[in-house]
């Protein structure tokens, strides 16, 4: 991810209002290159699609030791949810593919919380944010787990404003509702919600479920690996789920390499196909003229969604009040225009009386 970060700041083609994030911790591997001549407007991002654990879960959890205040954090529940047979975890993840840079960003931010909780309270706040779901599938599991690493992720932002004295509340309202955290700004207390954003399902998602299902079922049918070329990542309607179902039965048995083109309404995607184990990754052009992939307008009414949530949480009164909204998407990039569209609708919510601080994968947006 470092080497994407390198090159897009120093592209002097690159989008001159758009925001890249040095991780996508909660998306697969993602890499990129220039697509072409040095006059070339665009970069091409590609994403990585399966993930298997190659090693097993208990001898990758070892690694742990390394990650001392991981393992202090998320050593119960990891343990626990090793023993289930969809074992798979984000943090083994991490720790199955060595990505020092999301493992050591973990760290820091359970050893933050660690230090400004204690560590009975934090690991409480694991167990019942996290623990509770350690027999769901990966994807609740994993979603819950970028929920509570969010809030970690809010405390050491905080922080860095001038809050202290962090702690956890509880029924603070007659209707059962509650905020996350009470914690002080020089002398007058704060209350403070968080809230996590996940990206949507995209149409590359569909893609990997569908030719994923494909291999597994008849192997030698679709030994396939898919790459991917689409502009967009709207969530996908049912009609577009279909064409991609009747594409993958269209290639079954065909000898690669090969390319397709397919229409899915909003826009084209070419696939090309290559030899492979029914997996799949996307490429194409970011930047330049290239059409922006994130749905905005879809995400918008989430970030209104989540700020009128909080507001019934947060307790009215003499206090700051804070929220903290944490956008994961489902590329590495997000527009300026619409961090400060996201901010003004927070503020429209609470008309006004709100602190908001919007967060891309973690790390404080600065406009």
């Amino acid at each position: 991810m470092k080497d994407l970060n390198l090159l897009l700041n120093n592209d002097s083609h690159q989008r001159e209002s758009v925001l890249w994030t040095p991780t996508l911790a909660d998306k697969p591997h993602v890499s990129a290159n220039l697509s072409g001549a040095a006059n070339c407007p665009a970069l091409k991002l590609q994403l990585g699609s399966v993930f298997r654990v190659t090693q097993a879960a208990e001898h990758v959890l070892q690694s742990l030791t390394h990650y001392e205040a991981i393992r202090e954090l998320f050593g119960d529940v990891l343990t626990k949810r090793r023993k289930q047979n969809d074992s798979d975890s984000f943090i083994v993840r991490l720790l199955d593919r060595n990505q020092m840079h999301d493992l050591v960003a973990l760290n820091r931010d359970c050893a933050v919380y660690i230090r400004e909780l204690g560590l009975a309270k934090a690991k409480q706040r694991c167990r019942n944010e996290v623990g509770g779901v350690f027999k769901r599938q990966a994807r609740e599991f994993n979603m819950r787990r970028g929920d509570f690493w969010a809030e970690m992720a809010a405390i050491r932002v905080l922080l860095t404003k001038g809050f202290q004295k962090f702690e956890l509340v509880g029924q603070n309202q007659q209707n059962g509702a509650t905020n996350d955290y009470r914690a002080w700004l020089g002398d007058t207390p704060a209350y403070i919600e968080i809230k996590n954003l996940h990206p949507n399902e995209t149409v590359f998602d569909v893609f990997i479920r569908e030719i994923g299902r494909a291999y597994d079922n008849e192997p030698s049918n679709y030994s396939f690996h898919l790459t991917i070329d689409y502009a967009y990542d709207y969530p996908p309607t049912g009609e577009q789920e279909c064409l991609i179902k009747d594409f993958i039965l269209t290639i079954k048995g065909r000898t690669p390499p090969f390319r397709e083109r397919l229409s899915l309404i909003r826009g084209i995607a070419t696939v090309d196909v290559s030899a492979g184990a029914g997996d799949a990754h996307l490429c194409r052009g970011v930047g330049g003229d290239c059409p922006e992939p994130v749905d905005e307008d879809w995400l918008l009414r989430k970030v209104r969604s989540k700020a009128e949530e909080a507001r019934r949480q947060i307790p009215g009164g003499n206090h700051v009040k804070v929220l903290v909204l944490n956008v994961d998407t489902t590329s590495a990039m997000l527009n300026f225009q619409f961090v400060e569209e996201a901010t003004r609708q927070i503020r429209e919510v609470f008309a006004g009386e709100i602190r908001p601080y919007v967060l891309h994968f973690r790390s404080l947006v600065e406009i």
